[in-house]
């Protein structure tokens, strides 16, 4: 699983562990960060560009993985820097930022 820029923006690609010279596979479509494996290893979760957590399912073929479907699981709220999913993948853990104002 690495987050790279190989089509011009930044994307979610899934690089084979057991051969690393397969071509890796695009995961996520029209931006994508900070990708988290789910409870096992049948789905990838990730930040979209439009700053929604999405979740592709996966499915393992001979010829490798492929993403079966994408659902946007919620929107990050504002000030969000990052997050994570619990163990079992039913809760999700999620550090923000407050907005600090300069009082005169």
């Amino acid at each position: 699983m690495i987050p790279a820029d190989e089509s011009g923006e930044l994307n979610v690609y899934l690089r084979s562990f057991t051969d690393p010279t397969a071509p890796p596979v695009k995961i996520s479509a029209g931006g994508g960060t900070v990708p988290e494996w789910g409870a096992n290893s049948a789905a990838l979760v990730y930040e979209s560009a439009r700053r929604q957590i999405m979740s592709a399912a996966l499915r393992y073929t001979a010829a490798g993985p492929e993403v079966v479907s994408t659902t946007p699981l919620f929107m990050l709220p504002p000030f969000t820097m990052s997050y994570e999913i619990s163990p079992d993948a039913k809760s999700f853990f999620i550090t923000r930022s407050l907005e600090i104002k300069k009082f005169s």
